[in-house]
């Protein structure tokens, strides 16, 4: 009997211990009607086991850069140098640069050319232009140049679209100019200023391209292309392939210093131009014109200063009186100055 009551008595205890928790632990607390309040999570860490819950928020995505963006809209047809400049293409018909004019056009392109559709077209968009060398009908090959729009700085396109068609109109650079006249009608810009460029000078480079031939009377091509610097609200035409920013003169201050093809034909000439701001606009300080032996030529900048590059071999450049000078004691370079010149 005493057993008995022993045992029922150690049951009565667990039930009277279990029973003096008033609430549930496997049981979420519930706060009002029915409302289930989160549970208090342990500061021992986040939990690691469980999967993250989806956000609606999207990832970041990497945008394309511009050598990206050039190659994808060059054709996808064989080429030996798909990263040059001008990309030749052999075995190519009429037909095929058709197709991928048309195929640009659908892309948001506009495209100019000749009444027949030969020798040089041109589409252009407001991030990029693509220029067409034509000469499918009679040799089967073309050459293509993408160019890509640089982004964010300096002038917006409506004032340096202002400043190119006043200096368009104004003509004032008779020599860069040259017989095109003064009254050009500008279809459309595109900034091509390198980076890094505009921080250094204050100023910018853009092409131009206008509706009409380049020289009166040419009916083919029926359009013409030229390079402007710009900056505040000013732009002056230019000769320049070949940008670079560094202080030529040793005053201080970085300008811009501008290599281009010299309007000669049988022989190679190159132009040098300088370029500083006066009153937060573009001014020439410095002007000069050398006829040299052919060749690759490029500007670098080491350490601030410029030089001129052929075949790997660098030649400083300088200022003086007006002029830039290239300092080539031996005469491994030119064979005659052009100075002081004005076309």
């Amino acid at each position: 009997m005493k057993k008995t009551v022993c045992i029922i008595t150690a049951v009565l205890l667990i039930i009277s211990l279990f029973g003096c928790t008033s609430e549930d632990p496997a049981t979420p607390p519930v706060d009002g009607e029915g409302e289930i309040r989160a549970t208090e999570i342990p500061s021992a860490g986040p939990v690691t086991d469980e999967p993250e819950a989806p956000t609606d928020e999207p990832s970041p995505t990497v945008e394309p850069g511009p050598e990206a963006l050039r190659l994808a809209l060059l054709p996808e047809w064989p080429a030996e140098d798909a990263e040059a400049e001008w990309v030749h293409y052999d075995n190519v018909s009429p037909a095929d640069v058709k197709a991928y004019a048309n195929a640009r056009v659908t892309e948001g392109f506009t495209l100019i050319q000749n009444d027949e559709g030969k020798w040089a077209k041109i589409l252009y968009r407001g991030d990029a232009w693509i220029e067409i060398s034509d000469n499918t009908d009679a040799y089967s090959y073309c050459d293509i140049k993408v160019s890509i729009g640089s982004r964010g700085v300096g002038m917006s396109a409506d004032e340096a679209q202002a400043a190119i068609k006043a200096a368009a109109e104004a003509a004032d650079r008779t020599w860069t100019n040259l017989s095109r006249g003064a009254s050009r009608p500008l279809t459309a810009i595109l900034d091509i200023t390198p980076e890094g460029f505009f921080e250094a000078t204050g100023m910018q480079l853009f092409r131009a391209l206008f509706n009409a031939p380049p020289q009166p009377g040419v009916d083919d091509p029926v359009f013409s292309t030229a390079v402007f610097i710009a900056a505040g609200g000013c732009a002056k035409e230019i000769m320049c392939y070949d940008p670079a920013a560094a202080d030529i003169d040793g005053d201080g201050e970085t300008e811009a210093i501008l290599l281009g093809y010299g309007p000669t034909s049988g022989f190679l000439s190159l132009i040098f131009e300088v370029f500083g701001m006066n009153e937060g606009k573009p001014e020439s300080e410095a002007l000069a014109g050398y006829v040299l032996d052919h060749g690759d030529y490029s500007l670098a900048v080491h350490d601030g200063r410029p030089y001129l590059v052929r075949e790997g071999r660098e030649f400083a450049l300088s200022v003086e009186y007006g002029e830039v000078m290239i300092d080539d004691p031996d005469n491994l370079l030119s064979r005659e100055l052009m100075a002081h010149f004005d076309w």
